[in-house]
Parts: structure tokens; sequence; C-alpha cells
């Protein structure tokens, strides 16, 4: 039987072996520690402590299998925000048609605003994702949130299509929504277009900016 010492040779390159093998065995081992860190029922994502719990699901691989999915989808419902929001992000590295769809599903559910909002917010990195439910999350939920969360993934997805939704966004009640639609605007029409509008204030006392943005856009074919 060959033994470890074997693979030694008196040289530098019978060193180099073993250093190789050492880093591989460290790595492995690193990996195996994560892994039932993870599962174990006294810490990880099976933890007690919900700050535990969200990291090690920080920690975990993007879910790419339908059970995978299913699985961190569950975690969505954590008791604790900090687990199901950090469970949200983690579908969104997924970027696979399973995800996109526990995604909706998040979206379309009765969870908090936040968790929603996040979800459409997470779901605009995936640029294979469907942007008409966003717009519709950005024009009807009643959470500002999920308005705000939702014109975040309309600007990251950086669709022309979004501009009518978008624009509607600047007189949304909520500040953070106008701020997220106006940035929206900006970054999705580019350097080409320049407007003063300040998200701060309230829409009604920018009746003539809003109206000033709206004959800028019609103007390029984008309203």
């Amino acid at each position: 039987m060959v033994g470890f010492g074997s693979l030694v040779s008196p040289g530098p390159g019978g060193r180099k072996k073993v250093w190789v093998l050492l880093g591989a065995a460290a790595a492995v081992a690193v990996v195996t520690g994560l892994v039932l860190w993870a599962c174990d029922g006294s810490g990880g994502i099976k933890s007690s402590d919900p700050q535990e719990r969200a990291a090690a699901i920080g920690q975990s691989p993007p879910p790419k299998t339908e059970s995978a999915v299913q699985e961190m989808r569950q975690h969505v419902s954590d008791p604790d925000i900090r687990v199901s929001l950090s469970a949200v992000r983690k579908l969104g590295e997924a970027k696979t048609e399973e995800s996109r769809k526990a995604l909706a599903e998040v979206i379309r559910s009765p969870a908090l605003g936040r968790i929603r909002g996040e979800a459409a917010a997470v779901l605009g990195k995936d640029k294979k994702a469907d942007p008409a439910l966003l717009t519709r999350t950005l024009l009807e939920d009643k959470d500002p949130d999920a308005r705000a969360g939702a014109a975040l993934g309309l600007r990251r997805l950086g669709d022309r299509s979004a501009i009518p939704q978008l624009f509607r966004g600047l007189s949304d009640p909520d500040e953070k929504v106008r701020l997220q639609s106006v940035s929206g605007i900006s970054d999705i029409v580019g350097s080409g277009i320049r407007f003063d509008y300040n998200a701060r204030e309230s829409p009604e006392s920018q009746r003539d900016r809003i109206q000033f943005i709206r004959k800028l856009l019609q103007e390029r074919g984008l309203l």
C-alpha cells in the first residue's frame, strides 16, 4: 500500500506536492465544517439564534435545484425578519426559473412589505425576470416598502418599457418610492436627459417639475 510519505521526494518537487495536498485537505475541511455548522441543530440554519440562522443562510451556496429552492423559500417565512431577508437575497443569487418563481410567490404573499420589497428588488438583478409583476407591485401595492422595492427592481432591470410606470412613481405619496422611481428613470435614460426633481418634496409642490419631466420623456418617445 502506498503511504502518504511515499508521495514525498527528497527534492523541491516533493515538498511542493506536500503543500498542494495539505492545501486541498484544508479546503475540504473548511467546506465540510461550514456544511456541518449550517446543518447542525445546535447552530447554523437550525440554530435557535436568529442571527446565526441568517448568517448560515448568507454563507450557504445559492439554491440551484428545485428542492433547494423550496427549502430556502421556507426560510423566508422565518419569524425573524433578518432570516427572512437573508433567505430572499439567497434566492436572488440563484437566478434560475425556480428561484424566480419563488421570489414571485414572496412578492404576491401576505408577508411584510419590507420582505416583499426585498424580493422585488433582488428579482430586478435577474435580467430574465418579467417586469410585469414589478410594475403591478409599484402601481398597486398598498405597502410603501413593497412599492419602493419594486421601483428598485425595475431600476436594476434597466428596461425602457418600465419608464411610464417609474414616471407614475414620481407622484407616489412615499419618499422612498419617489426616490427609487426618479433614480430608475435617470439610470435607464442615462446622461442624455437632465431634470430638476427632489424626492424629499411632496408631489403636490412639484407639479410643474413633474410636467416638465413628462414633456422631456414624451419628446424622446419614452412616455
